[in-house]
């Protein structure tokens, strides 16, 4: 069965890629005759041979595919109608199959929920889908409940959880078990877990409270509540059977969406899993967040947080920022040889009084000026190579030296002990990249600085933070700035994902497996180094273990949840891929959802090494490359404007006035010039190369031009002169294009030495420079989008055969990081030193008299 799956897949791929875009209606006519025989014929499955079986299932799969693209286009083709009626009239368990998984493929294509999209349909003309929807419709309404995904521990205290499921109304064993979770975590944290649950009903209309359950959970339980939770716990639990109060974040209601539900799930079962560490009988790192070193709630919550060092926050010293940036961008720059001369190899220090830390682009060399943002004054170049003269004089600092000081300087800072919330930062200024050094991956420090970010909102909504506490003690700007920022770590996480929808369940599996022996680290969060210890603890053994593929973590948990809850085999089950049932949709295991035609593989594969662990290691030319993609593929159009430049020098150099260069437009040249035909073609290659460049602006030694094209292509010709296509010496606007061409050659450069000397460092080869004018197309690093996105479908990608998991894409890492090694190793470095420059007639006579004067005397 494997081979069988693997199989059909990769010739349902092959199928697929065959066929272009606007090519879909016509094969769809072109081959209804062979769908609807094939249809038949694998009516008789079990006759077929192999070959036969996999042949069959591949192409209908294809085929339904197809008009699943069509019907998400909305074509008005015949075809359509009739594909309508044969499906209507058919009604196997084969041809039921078939429709669900074109629904499936729809519901992908248009990134629709299921509910959008049967609004959208029930009232088009296809009647073979609107019995589906109708049931659909029958079953949500009796299941309403149902549709919400609630955080469960499903992995971790599982067992746990069923005991108090069963004995949740009875409570003399309830207060049994209450008793327990005083020392036990993982009933503790079940316990919790399912009043959560209970919670979850108030997002329904009409919800009573239930009055007698919550005044036995109020004043019945209370003394065994407060023993085994505290009173923050017994607090919580109450507000859980009241759902909260009416101005709480945590209230819920029917007009909320389903995004609202889950952030609020989300934050609360967070605080479950904080709340159960308590039980552990000597205080724990994680523990120590909400809890003293006794274990115990502190009488104020402001003057405990300001005790301890939180987990998740960034340093806030700017200085340490800029070092840390300098450091980063300057080893950057030495892997890439882009200091060729000695003077340019230094690091630059305000003055011995002031430790801000600065460096200079291009060779290095001081070449402007600026302010010091800590002291506002000036620093920087008075001329190129000559720092302003001032008292105190600022420091060149050799960058070796400078490394050495700025690490001394970070591990100083480290040692430092910096309690409470320390750093006030704008929730709009968070972004993926964010992390501290000690983290490898970004998604690690956002879920870590996401928990912390839920736990201080929910201390503020349930006023164990005021608002005095906020805007005076912490100076915080805004009172939903805790808020903010959970919401924004949330946003991130699941941009982090391919399944942006369903991240929310990978965030409640991760939670889920937080409950775990292997998190609990003895001691208090006095120190720096206990906070470094406990996020690396969870990025190694928690984030790095359950991120290799997000969506088969989501698609564990639903499967999971679903056969927990005893849920009902619905449609919108089947479309998630959660049941089977070879009854009611026979071969439905090879019909599973497939992604790679509706999204960009590149756009999944970037966003994978971006969450791989020790991607920077691993496959260091990779994501080297893919950090600087945008960048890197201006380089495949160098030749091309350089090819053209040098006809243009070779046409006219001595032969073309100044005055003319500028008067004459392009267009003349390319329809009257007795050269018009040849000038065209190179000029069409040039144009397409200028107008797909996507650098915002280039560098001529120390001058930096903006690249701005303020005509539209199919304008340029007419509207711009011959003058500046021409490679001259003039300081003027012509400089754009010698900068462009030079700012594109660095980029390679850069690229060709970094490869060279972190990746090939044994090879004793002496590196090939060629002048830039002399470069050949296979001189030029060709790579775009397009390239890696065929690369990695026809070399680099297979699909997840199994059920369930067909949107987890495997790829294959090595081959993509050996095809750039491959590429890179084969370029050479490009010589802008000299270049070959236009002279203009008669212009040689009039600023060389002397040059000339010396050729007659050695004539």
């Amino acid at each position: 069965m494997k081979i069988e799956q693997l199989m059909v897949n990769r010739l349902h791929m092959h199928f697929l890629m065959s066929v272009q875009e606007d090519e879909v209606d016509k094969q769809l006519t072109d081959e209804y005759e062979y769908f609807t025989k094939n249809v038949s014929e694998i009516q008789n499955f079990e006759q077929l041979n192999v070959a036969q079986r996999i042949s069959l299932i591949a192409w209908l799969k294809y085929y339904a595919q197809m008009y699943a693209f069509a019907l998400n286009n909305q074509s008005q083709e015949d075809i359509l109608s009739e594909l309508d009626v044969f499906l209507t009239d058919k009604d196997t368990p084969f041809c039921s199959m078939l429709k669900l998984f074109i629904v499936k493929q729809m519901l992908q294509m248009s990134k629709l929920t299921f509910k959008d999209l049967r609004e959208l349909y029930v009232n088009r003309n296809i009647l073979w889908i609107k019995p589906f929807f109708q049931s659909s419709r029958d079953k949500q309404v009796a299941n309403a409940r149902q549709n919400i995904i609630l955080p469960m521990p499903l992995f971790q205290c599982r067992e746990q959880f069923e005991r108090i499921r069963k004995v949740f109304n009875r409570n003399d064993e309830l207060r049994s078990i209450i008793q327990e979770c005083n020392y036990t975590q993982k009933l503790s944290y079940a316990f919790l877990c399912r009043f959560i649950e209970y919670y979850s009903r108030f997002y329904q209309p009409n919800t009573a409270i239930e009055a007698d359950f919550i005044r036995t959970v109020e004043h019945d339980l209370r003394d065994d509540l407060t023993k085994s939770f505290t009173p923050l716990g017994h607090r919580l639990l109450i507000d859980l059977c009241s759902n909260f109060s009416d101005k709480s974040y945590f209230r819920l209601h029917s007009a909320m969406t389903q995004d609202e539900i889950h952030k609020r799930l989300l934050a609360l079962n967070l605080v479950a899993v904080f709340i159960s560490f308590r039980s552990h009988l000597a205080v724990s790192l994680l523990g120590n967040v909400l809890f003293d070193g006794q274990r115990q709630m502190p009488t104020s919550y402001i003057q405990h947080l300001s005790s301890i060092c939180l987990p998740g926050l960034t340093t806030s010293n700017i200085i340490t920022s800029q070092m840390m940036y300098v450091r980063t961008r300057v080893q950057e720059r030495l892997d890439q040889g882009a200091y060729f001369v000695e003077y340019g190899k230094f690091i630059f220090q305000c003055s011995e009084e002031c430790p801000w830390m600065f460096f200079f682009e291009e060779c290095g060399a001081p070449v402007d000026k600026s302010v010091c943002s800590l002291c506002q004054k000036a620093i920087g170049a008075e001329r190129y190579n000559v720092l302003i003269a001032r008292d105190p004089p600022q420091l060149r600092i050799p960058i070796p030296d400078a490394f050495r000081k700025i690490d001394a300087y970070i591990k100083k800072e480290n040692d430092a002990t910096r309690l409470g919330y320390h750093i006030v930062k704008n929730a709009n200024e968070s972004c993926l990249g964010d992390k501290p050094n000690h983290i490898d991956r970004p998604i690690s420090f956002r879920f870590i600085h996401f928990l912390t970010h839920g736990l201080l909102h929910f201390l503020y909504d349930r006023n164990y933070l005021t608002d005095d506490d906020l805007k005076q003690h912490l100076k915080l700007p805004t009172t939903t700035h805790f808020q903010d920022h959970f919401e924004k770590d949330y946003d991130l996480l699941c941009q982090s994902s391919i399944d942006h929808n369903s991240c929310y369940v990978w965030l409640y599996k991760l939670l889920n497996h937080l409950v775990d022996d292997q998190f609990i680290e003895k001691g208090q969060l006095n120190a720096n180094e206990n906070v470094i210890r406990i996020e690396q603890l969870i990025e190694k053994n928690l984030v790095f273990k359950h991120i290799d593929s997000i969506e088969n973590e989501i698609t564990e948990y639903k499967q999971t949840y679903a056969t927990f809850i005893q849920k009902q085999q619905s449609l919108e089950n089947f479309i998630d891929e959660i049941f089977e049932d070879e009854q009611r949709y026979p071969l439905l295991n090879f019909f599973n959802v497939t992604t790679f035609h509706t999204s960009n593989p590149l756009d999944e594969f970037i966003l994978k090494v971006q969450n791989l662990p020790y991607a920077d290691k691993t496959y260091p030319v990779t994501t080297y490359l893919l950090k600087r993609l945008d960048d890197c593929m201006n380089i495949q159009y160098l030749y091309s404007i350089v090819v053209f430049i040098n006809y243009l020098i070779e046409k006219f150099n001595h032969r073309i006035k100044r005055t003319d260069a500028i008067n004459i437009r392009i267009m003349y040249y390319l329809t009257q010039d007795a050269d018009r035909d040849i000038t065209r073609k190179l000029f069409d290659d040039f144009l397409d190369a200028w107008y797909a460049l996507t650098l915002e602006e280039v560098r001529y030694g120390c001058q930096t031009f903006k690249f701005k094209r303020n005509l539209p292509k199919e304008k340029y010709a007419e509207n711009t002169s011959i003058a500046m296509l021409l490679l001259t010496s003039s300081r003027d606007e012509t400089m754009l294009l010698p900068a462009c061409l030079k700012t594109i050659a660095d980029l390679q450069n850069e690229i060709f030495n970094y490869f060279h000397n972190t990746i090939e460092t044994t090879t004793r080869t002496k590196r090939k420079r060629v002048p830039l004018q002399s470069i050949r197309s296979e001189h030029v690093l060709s790579l775009d989008r397009n390239f890696l996105s065929r690369k990695l479908i026809n070399d680099s990608l297979v699909l997840n055969y199994q059920y369930g998991k067909s949107k987890d894409i495997i790829y294959d890492y090595e081959e993509i990081e050996i095809t750039l090694r491959n590429m890179i190793s084969k370029l050479v470095l490009i010589d802008t030193d000299k270049l070959n420059l236009l002279t203009y007639q008669f212009e040689l006579y009039g600023n060389e008299t002397s040059l000339i004067n010396e050729v007659r005397a050695r004539i």
